[in-house]
């Protein structure tokens, strides 16, 4: 939470700003801001709405999509500084929310999510899909927006446009989050009716596509790591994705060198090589990736599957 010394602060600087430009959209937006963590919601709510209608008028004003993003990337500025001041207890997140939509009139991804979760929670998923599509189309890369929606959907039994919103929160979650939403999918209850369908098993599958990584990694996951190794030899030369295949490499080298270091003898007749070997592979294969990387490789194909 921010101090009142800090609000007497910030609301001097903004009166500065203000005063030379009493239209400025954001100066309003960020005085709201301070009027409603000081417990002013009335009048915070009423200059929320100003620099929203603002911050509408330069939206529709802009011939460039690019400067449309950036008006909608300071609005949604000013809704995360709301939510970060006034903390994240849970029923200050959805008065911070309906404040948001409903008494200041502003689309925010986050306020829009947090209300859409509240009404699945309720059983109103009509609603909740109103919402939340509503809050991808402000944000589009939102993937907790896209994630939820998809929630939503699996209640209405709506099959395609679950499968559509979860592939746009995995996508994204990787992409804007670094963050894996397969697991939490699979585990989700409110997809428990479709985990046999074969299109929800296909999308929450972290194994690449490519038949031949899809084989080696599929081994990887089966726990085999000297015949990954020996089918890694096969494709290092061939596959169409070079530093995927010594990824799997290296990590199957790493799970025998653990695996003899924690037991030792007891396991020594599982595998083909010594600790000490797997080690040298290891730092050979290493080696091998930062050579491929500084050439520009990339490959996300490990880090989907690990789940890093």
């Amino acid at each position: 939470m921010v101090s009142k010394r800090d609000f007497a602060k910030a609301q001097k600087a903004i009166e500065e700003v203000l005063a030379f430009e009493a239209q400025n959209a954001m100066a309003i937006g960020y005085w709201a801001i301070v009027k409603i963590a000081s417990g002013d919601d009335s009048d915070g709510a009423k200059l929320l709405k100003q620099a929203n209608d603002l911050i509408a008028a330069e939206i529709s004003a802009a011939d460039e999509d690019w400067v449309q993003d950036i008006w909608r990337q300071r609005r949604s500025n000013l809704g995360q500084t709301l939510f970060e001041v006034t903390g994240e207890d849970p029923a200050e997140v959805m008065r911070i929310s309906r404040l948001i939509i409903t008494d200041a009139g502003m689309n925010h991804e986050r306020a829009l999510k947090s209300l859409g979760v509240e009404a699945v929670r309720n059983g109103n998923f009509h609603e909740a899909v109103g919402l939340l599509k509503r809050a991808v189309l402000e944000s589009p890369k939102y993937a907790p927006g896209w994630y939820n929606l998809g929630c939503a959907y699996a209640k209405l039994s709506m099959k395609s446009e679950m499968i559509e919103a979860l592939k746009n929160a995995i996508e994204f979650g990787q992409s804007e989050y670094v963050m894996d939403y397969r697991p939490q999918i699979e585990e989700d209850d409110d997809f428990a009716a479709f985990r046999g369908d074969p299109e929800f098993v296909e999308l929450v599958d972290k194994l690449p596509k490519d038949p031949d990584l899809n084989l080696l990694y599929r081994t990887l996951q089966d726990g085999e790591p000297d015949q990954v190794l020996r089918m890694g030899e096969k494709l290092r030369s061939t596959a169409s994705d070079v530093l995927a295949v010594f990824d799997a490499m290296h990590e199957a080298a790493r799970i025998a060198a653990s695996d003899l270091d924690e037991h030792g003898s007891l396991h020594s007749q599982k595998y083909q090589s010594t600790h000490a070997q797997y080690l040298e592979l290891m730092k050979k294969l290493k080696s091998e990736i930062g050579e491929l990387k500084r050439s520009g490789a990339r490959s996300k194909v490990f880090a989907v599957f690990s789940g890093d």
